[in-house]
């Protein structure tokens, strides 16, 4: 695990303004893949990124190093809708040569994205036999 934390001048515990949490700790699985942020406050409390709801990220691997999940989540481990991104879960598939062919969202309770809230619920990617988009 990583951790990176802020401190003033008296060596006391402060809020980064940029961030808006005080340690921000990043987790590694054994094939070294960052699989959990989580944020916290001075009191060492779950925290949110500024400007954002979720206080955790949850990332997904298949067999390779290629991301195939992301969750965020609150304090309480819940997923909640990231306010930049609009969705609290997305899933990614692959071809074998690591072409993204796909990428699904999905709302808070992990149902499938209103496209009328975001304009669509699934993006599908049209590879040819050397990779190109088509």
């Amino acid at each position: 695990m990583i951790s990176e934390a802020y401190f003033g001048t008296a060596d006391e515990a402060v809020v980064s303004r940029e961030n808006g949490f005080h340690r921000h700790e990043r987790e590694y699985d054994g094939r070294n893949r960052h699989v959990m942020s989580r944020y916290f406050d001075v009191t060492q409390k779950s925290a949110p990124h500024k400007g954002f709801q979720n206080h955790q990220i949850k990332l997904e691997y298949g067999e390779g190093k290629l991301e195939t999940g992301r969750t965020y989540l609150d304090g309480h481990g819940k997923p909640v809708l990231h306010q930049n991104d609009g969705w609290a879960r997305m899933e990614s598939k692959y071809n074998e040569r690591g072409g993204l062919l796909e990428i699904t969202y999905f709302d808070a309770d992990l149902k499938a994205m209103d496209p009328d809230q975001t304009g669509y619920h699934r993006w599908v990617n049209t590879l040819d036999h050397m990779g190109n988009v088509v």
